[in-house]
């Protein structure tokens, strides 16, 4: 597990953080989507597992090379019954199961299904036209799920790094922040887990808990919108009680001062750790450095 350089940023106050917040604003986040519905030839189809195995590094880490590895994942925790085929229609159907709601399609008509989809892209078009309508649009899918892993919401694993956990005080859960294949989008993802077991879970404290984006302690008189923070699911309309076992997440933007409270306990303020990187030396701009000595 990756040691955060930021581990004094997250602590208890020694006084409760007593900013009057302002009224509450959602947070939401995006995940990687496609196009949606050809028809095709049915081959044999490796397994799930086997097609995950091949968007994985070989080196013992886990984490996805890829788009196409992150819908893989999401695939088999929520479709494990429906296979991608092999051949031109794999990115296809990967996009297909990992994004369209496939709850009443069984494995005997998914590709019939899948087909259909995506000939809806282009049953207006000529007859002419349509095949190269259908290439244009596999082609392209294919260079999505080429494309980096920036699989906002992902669960990590154990050992893929930049993966940061504090106790809660009082509670049997801790905190989780990760943020690995975000840092093209500053951002990290924060949830509960078990303290013994390191299980991720829903809210541990049901409803009777806030969590505000807040002014950085370091700076309070800097103005700074302040917002009542709510999950992912939440933000896309998803009650708290349909929210899947394990998968509820807050997504977070790097350096955000966060204060979370619980009636009867001491609030709990905490920093999004700010990723080192190069200064930005495309801009023709002049730096001056004011914090050295004179």
């Amino acid at each position: 597990m990756a040691k955060s350089k930021t581990r004094k940023s997250a602590r208890l106050l020694s006084k409760p953080y007593n900013r009057t917040p302002s009224p509450p604003s959602g947070s939401g986040s995006a995940a990687a989507s496609g196009p949606s519905g050809s028809k095709t030839i049915l081959t044999s189809s490796p397994s799930l597992k086997d097609v995950l195995s091949a968007s994985t590094p070989n080196s013992g880490d886990t984490f996805p090379k890829d788009i196409r590895g992150c819908f893989l994942e999401v695939c088999q925790r929520m479709n494990p019954q429906l296979q991608p085929r092999s051949g031109e229609m794999r990115d296809w159907d990967i996009q297909m199961i990992a994004t369209i709601k496939t709850s009443g399609i069984d494995a005997n008509n998914f590709a019939a299904w899948s087909d259909s989809k995506l000939e809806n892209l282009y049953r207006d078009l000529l007859p002419e036209e349509k095949p190269r309508r259908r290439e244009e649009i596999l082609r392209s899918m294919k260079q999505l799920l080429d494309g980096p892993p920036e699989a906002v919401g992902r669960k990590p694993r154990p050992g893929e790094g930049d993966i940061h956990i504090r106790k809660i005080p009082d509670s049997e859960y801790s905190f989780r922040l990760w943020g690995r294949g975000l840092d093209a989008t500053h951002k990290y993802c924060l949830d509960w887990v078990h303290s013994q077991t390191g299980e991720p879970v829903n809210s541990p404290f049901g409803e009777d808990y806030e969590l505000w984006a807040v002014p950085n302690r370091r700076t309070p008189w800097i103005p700074c919108p302040t917002s009542r923070l709510c999950s992912a699911e939440r933000a896309f309309g998803v009650a708290q009680k349909d929210i899947l076992p394990g998968q509820e997440k807050f997504i977070l933007l790097e350096g955000t001062a966060c204060l979370f409270k619980r009636p009867g306990k001491q609030p709990i303020y905490f920093e999004v750790p700010v990723r080192p990187r190069q200064d930005d030396t495309n801009q023709d701009v002049l730096v001056l450095d004011f914090t050295g000595k004179d």
